[in-house]
């Protein structure tokens, strides 16, 4: 059964560099420590700590053996390219496709990338997703919250999602600025682990009422971190909306959605079990940040799911929807 990491991210160097020329937040730092990701309210002076296994494949490719992931879909992460503005980012999305196109053919297949946006402007935005969805090595697109500094449902990103739906583009969301601040008392834990779930709560919610799955029916996204709230709350968002909004429902809309499960918990999986099928869930392990381990994932993925169905689960929807190539030894 091949096991495939659906969430995993991939800083290239020169990207690391460039936000070190920052001198505001989203940025990179480096102390007396080491090299720091400074990208939260109420990181000056702290940051996350990173080493090599953000940036070099080899130490990925390790991670992936040492766990026994036979492929990774590999994706840039927060902040991703809004930070950059006019000519700068449009040459940072340039560089970063190519560069994540390369992946497959330099590891046989092991990595397989996702483009990246810039975040000028809407018109550049669907000319890069035109070009991405021709470029051979590129499995789909990865974006944060914002699409050239616009929420989900706004009208004017419509030029890009037809260009999605028109080329059957997969759209990876991941949360980009955390709902919540880092502070001195629980550090990380708040903008993590509740942040970036609520931020995808409000996100995607937008996105099923503000009608972007009614008008582009052949949409393929894909929602992080078991969806955050949404099959929680799901019921809750659809009696508000019953009354100003006849005929929207979060419930139905979330059978359309695609979800990894790096939930670390069966019974969250469970849950969203009720609102889709298994092969409709994607494994992952959000290397190299290291919130579990991926023998835990699985064996989540293991218990909600069943011996029979976790296969979809841990390889086969990824390798359906992103249409990954085989590789040698596997299939």
């Amino acid at each position: 059964m091949p096991v495939v990491d659906a969430h995993s991210h991939l800083y290239p160097r020169w990207y690391i560099d460039a936000l070190r020329a920052r001198r505001s937040i989203p940025r990179a730092v480096v102390d007396a420590d080491g090299e720091r990701f400074q990208f939260f309210r109420g990181e000056q002076g702290k940051g996350r700590l990173i080493d090599e296994s953000y940036w070099e494949t080899g130490k990925k490719l390790a991670f992936m053996a040492a766990n026994g992931i036979d492929q990774a879909v590999v994706t840039l992460g927060n902040p991703w390219l809004n930070p950059f503005k006019g000519g700068q980012g449009e040459r940072l999305a340039e560089r970063a496709n190519a560069d994540l196109a390369k992946l497959e053919a330099e590891t046989g297949g092991r990595l397989v990338g996702l483009g990246v946006l810039p975040g000028t402007s809407v018109e550049a935005a669907a000319r890069v997703a035109g070009q991405v969805a021709k470029t051979r090595g590129l499995h789909g697109l990865a974006s944060g919250y914002s699409i050239a500094r616009h929420p989900l449902d706004d009208r004017r990103l419509d030029s890009v999602w037809k260009v999605l739906a028109t080329t059957g583009l997969p759209l990876y969301l991941h949360p980009h600025d955390s709902m919540l601040a880092v502070d001195d008392e629980y550090g990380h834990v708040l903008p993590v682990a509740l942040g970036f779930p609520f931020e995808t709560t409000v996100a995607v919610t937008r996105l099923i009422l503000g009608g972007v799955l009614d008008r582009f029916a052949t949409l393929r996204i894909i929602v992080p971190h078991g969806g955050g709230s949404l099959p929680y709350l799901s019921g809750r968002i659809d009696a508000a909306a019953r009354r100003g909004m006849p005929g929207k429902s979060i419930a139905r809309a979330l059978r359309r959605l695609y979800f990894d499960v790096v939930v670390y918990s069966a019974a969250s999986i469970r849950t969203l079990l009720e609102f889709t099928e298994p092969d409709h869930l994607l494994f992952g392990t959000d290397h190299p940040y290291r919130l579990g381990t991926p023998d835990a994932h699985r064996k989540a993925v293991r218990v909600a799911l069943g011996a029979r169905r976790q296969r979809w689960a841990l390889g086969l929807s990824a390798i359906r929807l992103f249409d990954l190539p085989s590789i040698h030894g596997v299939r």
